[in-house]
């Protein structure tokens, strides 16, 4: 039988709807007001896609019910669905949709009698009410709002991670970034006048800017990447931005690409990889940024245009061989370039020819070479293309190629690296090796780790190696986008 229900959350309903249906918490509807609101918002919910699981007899007869007698009671988990979906709707909160959803968005029920627990249940009520009557459409309200919830998920990332959370407040750290997602989400597809100004998105790609080199923000971005991609699309229709705005759209469109890129959507990463590309031209023409200023975004882009088109990779060492700036600088752009190079090759299969391109690095970015300290992940990644390309190379070479996947592993332990789906595809390459080597118990714990952190990362595509064909392989479902 269905449980019995715990009375705040069934007085929230309850208020809840009154206000959907009358505009008053506290008032009655009349039959004929009931079936007329049951009717139309069942009609627009199903229309617009959304699943009503319960008849709108059953629903009616249910809020009756919630309405004579609260305590005690029980009700089908599948009705009470069908009712906040159709009450988050009406009061334009998202993040209410389900049952679940709204008890965790009340909280902890209050202590106290049935009648305090009422009392509570009206103020938290008429406190939605008041706000949305005062500032819901207003951008006094929104801008300012938005600008908290996109702080609030940022700071939630950061949260979770702590290694001493327990399953409680993970649980709790999860839910609230979900909600508070959901409610950015809901902003930005139908509120995005009242807030996407340039403060508001400096702020915004401040908080939410992918970087390889620090892992939490691939989790992040991912999860958002729904929400940047309607930041986008919406400033790409407009006909006349500021120079501010167009400055922050290029940031933007950088993190859309990567995250994109990251998460597998290669298509939409191409599509970011070209609207990138026009900011670029459009703020060098301008004059927004200075051509050493934007140096930095076209190598960005020719790093990532070279996955869909290799003689772009041509390109960028042309481009960052000719760059007049510091020897020291030329040769960091030099060896991402190379590096770049050497990727390509090792994902078609040319393994001689990434071995020569490494050894590039050793003449054409010496200086960075010899002090691997200043730049940890630049020489992570060297060391783990280097390992991939002796171990694809034949068993007579995987005692090097062990020697540089331990090189690279150290190095990324340094940056908190370790858990990256790179280090997960380092750890099933030595499995390999190992159980060729009849060192099962070895192989078997280096496959173990591998699995464990594929099964928690968001990144889906990398250039070096195929993620999801490397969770296929060892049976792990890949998690990908948390939202």
């Amino acid at each position: 039988s269905n449980p019995v229900r715990e009375s705040f959350y069934m007085s929230l309903l309850k208020l809840m709807l009154n206000q959907a249906i009358a505009n008053n918490p506290l008032a009655r509807p009349s039959q004929k007001e009931q079936d007329a609101w049951f009717t139309q918002n069942i009609a627009e919910a199903k229309q617009a896609g959304e699943c009503i699981a319960s008849a709108k007899s059953t629903l009616m007869k249910s809020f009756s019910q919630i309405r004579s007698s609260i305590s005690g009671q029980r009700y089908d988990l599948k009705t009470l669905d069908s009712l906040c979906l159709l009450v988050s709707r009406a009061l334009e909160m998202p993040y209410i949709s389900t049952f679940e959803q709204l008890e965790k968005w009340a909280g902890t029920p209050p202590k106290g009698s049935e009648n305090q627990k009422e009392a509570f249940a009206l103020a938290s009520v008429e406190r939605i009410v008041s706000d949305k009557k005062q500032q819901a459409s207003s951008w006094r309200y929104i801008g300012p709002r938005a600008t908290l919830l996109a702080y609030g998920i940022f700071e939630n990332e950061k949260q979770l991670l702590s290694k001493n959370l327990t399953p409680d407040e993970m649980t709790r750290i999860v839910t609230e970034q979900q909600l508070r997602i959901q409610e950015l989400t809901f902003f930005a597809q139908h509120h995005l006048e009242d807030f996407l100004d340039a403060h508001f998105l400096q702020n915004y790609n401040n908080s939410f800017k992918y970087d390889q080199t620090v892992l939490f923000t691939i989790d992040l971005t991912s999860k958002l990447l729904q929400v940047t991609s309607i930041f986008n699309d919406h400033l790409s229709k407009q006909l006349r931005l500021s120079d501010a705005l167009r400055e922050q759209l290029l940031y933007l469109r950088e993190t859309l690409m990567k995250t994109a890129w990251a998460s597998g959507k290669k298509k939409e990463a191409q599509e970011a990889c070209e609207a990138f590309r026009a900011s670029i031209e459009e703020v060098e023409d301008r004059q927004i940024l200075t051509a050493t200023q934007v140096f930095p975004y076209r190598a960005s882009y020719l790093s990532y245009a070279s996955c869909y088109d290799v003689q772009k990779l041509q390109e960028y060492y042309g481009f960052v061989k000719t760059l007049e700036c510091p020897a020291s600088e030329r040769e960091l752009y030099i060896f991402k370039c190379l590096k770049c190079t050497a990727c390509s090759q090792i994902r078609h299969g040319r393994y001689d020819t990434a071995l020569n391109t490494l050894a590039r690095i050793q003449v054409e970015s010496r200086m960075i070479y010899q002090n691997p300290k200043a730049q940890k992940h630049l020489m992570g990644m060297y060391h783990y293309l280097l390992g991939q390309a002796l171990y694809f190379s034949g068993s007579a070479h995987w005692i090097s190629a062990t020697d540089s996947f331990s090189r690279a592993i150290a190095y990324w332990q340094l940056m908190g690296m370790d858990t990256s789906a790179e280090a997960a595809n380092v750890y099933a390459m030595q499995s390999e090796i190992k159980r060729t080597q009849g060192a099962i118990n070895e192989a078997n714990e280096l496959e173990k780790q591998a699995r464990e952190i594929l099964g928690r990362n968001a990144k889906l595509n990398a250039c070096s190696f195929d993620v999801q064909a490397l969770c296929s392989r060892l049976d792990v479902d890949c998690r990908g986008l948390s939202i």
